[in-house]
């Protein structure tokens, strides 16, 4: 499929998304960790949302059987996304369509833009949050409001992030040289309901925690942490530091670490608290403290954006080859659709990209003579195996010659630079 084309059309949401074996894998996997009891609410009942929909929206009964299992994958995702995402879903089945037809009659290259960037938004919305930069609820509800009540304020602000969204995009889920779907979709999402509960460490071997477990109960029996956190408390009665929780955090360190927060001020009392409170975490490898009880730096792993990340507390002694479950670690990583590297694949990737370009060319050329079908296909084949050439002109296209030119058509399909 070609660039005009593809801006012209938007593809069915992807399968390892909303098919039913996807989803009904990720309520498994949910059961099995003990997560499944996520919800305070109930679980809504889909046979009569399906009804509901169906003939609030004029929907066919196939495309309302999607919508539905769309809205259950969406329920079993954390953060609480069934509230807000659904009507942005349920816009996606049942009245993008609609807008995309109109777009192409229009000719109006800016609609079908947004409407194929609102696509791949609810794809990463529909994998959870750690995928997309930015929140991709609220892109999408943007998007939207450009789609259905079009003006040149609303199309303005986010058409430069909806060109850049698409530009280079394909229906294999790349944009550009990373992955707005992810090939792993449901080890992503359960990776964040762990983080939703607190459980970051779970690359982390019984030996590796068996480290911060040390540490820990050696703080709270530490006399002089005891005084440190006492004296902060008697320092600053008269400041509510405290969340609903009993709990209080220090100040995020930004990726890197080379940014910070500007200077606190320390005439506010607040800010002075926040400050002595820093140091005290800091001397102490804490990140808060719940009433009087320390909450020590956990080993962690969380995956983002733009990359796995992996923290090791500054107290931690790391064994690489004991404290992590590396396999696990790679699981997550490579989630996101990463392919293998090294030199000697770099060196094969090179070789393709120069036979696909080649390859290219010549089929324009032969196209622009009028070759089509077996001619053209045969043509093919001699540029490509000129070994080849005496035996496709006696035999034509024998069972040699189908496995050549599946190889071409990979090669016509691959993106070069």
């Amino acid at each position: 499929m070609n660039r005009k084309t593809a801006l012209q059309t938007v593809p069915p949401i992807s399968a390892s998304l909303i098919s039913r074996k996807a989803v009904d894998d990720l309520r498994r996997r949910l059961g099995e960790t003990g997560l499944a009891a996520f919800h305070e609410k109930t679980e809504p009942n889909w046979q009569h949302q399906q009804t509901v929909l169906r003939e609030r929206h004029g929907l066919d009964a196939e495309t309302s059987q999607l919508l539905i299992m769309v809205l259950e994958r969406l329920w079993l995702l954390p953060f609480r996304q069934y509230e807000a995402g659904s009507p942005l879903v349920v816009f996606r089945l049942a009245h993008l369509p609609g807008y995309m037809n109109r777009f192409r009659a229009e000719h109006d290259k800016d609609g079908l833009a947004l409407a194929r960037a609102f696509h791949i938004l609810i794809e990463a919305i529909l994998q959870g949050r750690a995928t997309f930069p930015v929140d991709p609820l609220h892109l999408a509800k943007e998007v939207e409001t450009a789609i259905s009540s079009p003006t040149t304020l609303s199309r303005k602000n986010i058409l430069p992030l909806a060109r850049i969204l698409v530009a280079g995009s394909n229906e294999d889920g790349l944009c550009g040289l990373n992955h707005y779907r992810l090939a792993n979709p449901n080890d992503i999402a359960l990776h964040e309901h762990k983080g939703a509960c607190g459980q970051y460490e779970g690359v982390f071997t019984k030996a590796g925690l068996r480290k911060m477990q040390i540490y820990e109960g050696r703080l709270k029996n530490n006399p002089d942490f005891q005084r440190d956190w006492q004296t902060l408390k008697q320092a600053f009665a008269h400041v509510h530091f405290l969340d609903a929780k009993g709990i209080v955090r220090r100040s995020p360190i930004p990726e890197r670490n080379w940014q910070r927060e500007p200077p606190p001020q320390l005439k506010n009392p607040r800010e002075a608290f926040q400050a002595a409170f820093d140091v005290f975490c800091w001397k102490w490898f804490l990140y808060g403290m719940k009433n009087d009880q320390p909450l020590v730096h956990k080993p962690f792993y969380a995956f983002t954006p733009h990359g796995t990340q992996l923290f090791v507390p500054g107290y931690m002694s790391l064994d690489p080859s004991r404290d992590i479950n590396w396999k696990e670690f790679n699981r997550i990583h490579k989630a996101r659709g990463i392919e293998r590297q090294g030199e000697k694949l770099a060196d094969n990737q090179r070789q393709l990209d120069e036979q696909a370009r080649r390859l290219q060319k010549a089929a324009q050329s032969l196209k622009k003579r009028g070759l089509r079908g077996e001619t053209l296909n045969m043509a093919l084949i001699k540029e490509m195996y000129p070994a080849r050439a005496a035996a496709v002109d006696k035999t034509g296209l024998d069972e040699h010659a189908e496995s050549h030119l599946r190889q071409i058509r990979r090669l016509l399909g691959r993106k070069v630079g």
